[in-house]
């Protein structure tokens, strides 16, 4: 079975997570920081993250490939994992 994964663009950062924006669907949904490798809990209150030194710094605007972890259909939450 393939997996399908989607290009996503970051649109806000909060204490909790990633929220993303995948235009080609029209869908929103977020990315758990502990969804994130390495992340040790740096958000910085810049709208930046960064997961551990000398990694990839993440902010708003930056495009992110994904792939669907979960949906919660009572919620209507999408939760996704970074490639």
């Amino acid at each position: 079975m393939e997996l399908s994964y989607f290009e996503a663009v970051i649109s806000k950062i909060n204490k909790f997570g990633l929220a993303i924006d995948i235009p080609e669907m029209g869908l929103r949904g977020e990315i758990p920081f502990e969804f994130l490798p390495g992340f040790g809990g740096r958000f910085h209150k810049r709208g930046r993250v960064r997961a551990d030194k000398g990694s990839r710094l993440h902010k708003c605007g930056d495009f992110i490939s994904v792939q669907l972890a979960n949906i919660d259909m009572i919620r209507g939450k999408a939760v996704f994992k970074p490639l």
